[in-house]
């Protein structure tokens, strides 16, 4: 009986501890359920222990990060500093409570602080440079963000660091070095669109018009219609196409042009216009006027005038494609889209080996979500272009299409006859990971294409986001979980990679999570595949809950 004592005695910690992780256990068990009421009970029992792990703070803390309760946090910060003084996630959620308390500078000194011990932590080290950025410290920011990327050169992330690099240098007045790391950003990220903003903003002010009309135009590619941007991008162009009139030409009458200019300038559009029919009627080939006459009728919202004006000069002069650049961007330009649409069709007829004429509606209808039709033209101007690197972005958008109608053989085919241009452009191999991890149904193969996407593009978020599919099929969900979580941060309104957190999230039972989510996804879906993806997720889930 003394034996059996004795070893019930040695056995009661063990047994403590065991139990301890069964509270541990079920507290998480709930947490990840969403049950707040019940984790809370479970972390009672776990903190009433006398004898219980410090380390079991740490899925505390976090449950009362989501559960709001941040003054909390603060009151335990003083027993647990020195417990976590070497986690970074912990002391982030010091940071984090106390800006919620309203102790700002107390949060704005230990982030900075933190920065210095944790180098390589992006988050950390993202908030610190703000904080300096905001104290006016731009020098020591600019050193804080110069240690992190020559420590971690290829990062995902990398291209907000630059980003802000390139935002300070704007602020200290150096431009040639903004230029520098805003063109390091959208290169890490073509889909970033604040870094193609800002940095076509810099460009016009540095009067690059080619590279702000570039920068416009790729931001208005990534966020969608703009109003504000477009009407200044579609003025940035007319202008550009003027002053290279201007250079190759000698206008006749220049004072008759002056003075439709200062008209139109003064928004008297009418007078503007009257004058300016004047002075071509003494000139009607000139370049520069015809331009200001179709900025003119685009202010009036003549549309349909200016449209017929370009037609007919394309039609004029068939080698020259400023006409039909414009008519193009006149899509972006508050002009119904419908009727650039018949436009160029009547264009085609006239011009059907004409490469950019194929290529612009098969743009068009792309936008518009037409697709049998956008294929039909893509498949034209394939077949018309000769060059490699345009016949490569043609063939991949015809193959994404494809995939997105579920025509899989075709679209294997146009992946193959894009590898016999060029064999090691990402995307194209990414899209066939991608497909290999959903429909093709081959993990092996899809893990291998994706290992030379990423090869060739290391750090790129999409490539990223096919990784996280490939974690999702192998039912491995908290890696997957892990790993789109930081690239939705990135792509906010990418549609792709919310859906596929919100479907990680919904294996997890993180099912408020994966609601949030699927309805961002929905909101920002912008082709017919996301916008049906989205709302079959949508109406499947309602009627689950």
């Amino acid at each position: 009986m003394k034996k059996q004592i004795l070893l019930l005695l040695a056995l009661l910690p063990h047994i403590a501890q065991a139990n301890q992780y069964h509270n541990y256990f079920w507290a998480n068990y709930n947490q990840f359920g969403g049950n707040q009421a019940e984790t809370r009970k479970w972390y009672n029992h776990i903190l009433a222990e006398e004898n219980h792990s410090i380390l079991n703070n740490k899925g505390y803390l976090h449950f009362l990060a989501d559960s709001g309760d941040f003054k909390k946090i603060v009151e335990l910060m003083p027993k647990l500093e020195t417990a976590f003084a070497k986690d970074p996630d912990v002391q982030l959620l010091f940071v984090k409570a106390l800006q919620k308390v309203g102790r700002k500078n107390d949060a704005d000194n230990r982030v900075v602080t933190l920065a210095r011990t944790f180098k390589e932590h992006t988050e950390i080290v993202f908030n610190a440079a703000e904080t300096l950025v905001e104290k006016k410290e731009l020098k020591n920011a600019l050193a804080l963000l110069d240690d992190y990327l020559n420590s971690a050169p290829r990062r995902p992330n990398n291209f907000i660091f630059y980003f802000m690099k390139g935002k300070i240098h704007m602020q200290l007045k150096d431009y040639t070095q903004a230029r520098t790391f805003l063109q390091q950003c959208v290169e890490a990220h073509p889909r970033f669109p604040q870094g193609w903003l800002l940095k076509a903003m810099l460009e016009e002010e540095s009067g690059n018009l080619e590279q702000a009309i570039k920068g416009f135009s790729s931001f208005l590619e990534v966020t969608g219609p703009n109003k504000q941007i477009e009407q200044h991008l579609l003025a940035l162009v007319l202008k550009q196409k003027a002053t290279q009139k201007k250079s190759n030409t000698i206008v006749l009458n220049r004072p008759c042009m002056q003075q439709a200019m200062s008209l139109f300038e003064k928004k008297q559009y009418r007078a503007a216009l009257a004058h300016i029919d004047t002075c071509l009627a003494k000139n009607e080939t000139d370049g520069q006027m015809r331009l200001l006459k179709v900025q003119i009728l685009t202010a009036m919202k003549s549309h349909d005038d200016v449209i017929k004006l370009l037609v007919s000069w394309s039609a004029q002069e068939p080698g020259n494609p400023m006409w039909q650049q414009v008519l193009h961007l006149l899509s972006r330009a508050e002009v119904p889209i419908d009727r650039i649409i018949t436009a160029f069709r009547s264009i085609v007829v006239q011009q059907p080996h004409n490469l950019a004429t194929n290529l612009y509606l098969a743009d068009l209808y792309t936008r518009t979500g037409n697709d049998t039709q956008a294929l039909a033209y893509h498949k034209k101007a394939a077949a018309l272009s000769n060059e490699p690197r345009i016949k490569t972005r043609i063939l991949f958008q015809m193959s994404t299409l494809q995939y997105e109608r579920g025509e899989y053989t075709d679209m294997l085919a146009s992946l193959c006859e894009l590898e016999k241009v060029n064999a090691s452009f990402a995307p194209a191999l990414n899209l066939k990971a991608y497909y290999y991890a959903t429909e093709g149904n081959d993990l092996a193969q899809a893990d291998a294409l994706f290992e030379k996407a990423y090869a060739l593009d290391t750090g790129n978020p999409h490539i990223l986001d096919t990784k996280g599919v490939i974690l999702y099929k192998q039912k491995k969900y908290e890696q997957a979980r892990t790993l789109l979580e930081p690239l939705a941060q990135q792509l906010p309104n990418d549609s792709s990679v919310q859906i596929h957190l919100a479907k990680t999230y919904a294996k997890l039972g993180k099912n408020k999570d994966a609601q949030t989510a699927i309805e961002h996804a929905h909101k920002h879906a912008r082709t017919p595949y996301e916008k049906k993806t989205t709302a079959s997720l949508l109406e499947s889930w309602r009627t689950i809950a």
